[in-house]
């Protein structure tokens, strides 16, 4: 659903929901962005950093942010891991535990499609 209704995040937006999603991790992970945005979950270094290439993966994987999810995305290119593989199974095991609940999904998806209408209602303001 988020993938049809808010397809194309900015970088901005993209950055928050993966710290809401994904902020309670104890194995400190990197996300690396389409248009360059860097964001760090967890304390420390991080062990893996996961690049996403395309807002449409993003979004996408909003839908269902599942380790399957992530590892599909990965045979499909739109994804890559770098760092240690046997840190990312870690992490990804701990991230396989996070289950949103009804309420987190509608806030997340109030957030994207606040972006999406954003660049609109700038412009009409002008």
């Amino acid at each position: 659903m988020i993938a049809q209704l808010a397809p194309r995040p900015s970088g901005h937006t993209a950055a928050a929901v993966l710290r809401q999603v994904f902020g309670s991790l104890r194995v400190p992970v990197a996300f690396r962005l389409w248009d360059g945005t860097a964001v760090r979950v967890g304390a420390g270094s991080p062990v893996v950093t996961v690049v996403i290439h395309k807002p449409e993966t993003f979004a996408q994987l909003m839908d269902d942010p599942s380790p399957g999810h992530f590892a599909e995305a990965y045979v499909a290119s739109d994804v890559d891991f770098d760092g240690d593989m046997l840190e990312m199974m870690r992490a990804a095991n701990e991230a396989d535990a996070i289950h949103l609940t009804f309420g987190q999904k509608l806030g997340i998806l109030w957030m994207l499609l606040r972006d999406r209408w954003a660049p609109r209602e700038r412009v009409a303001a002008r």
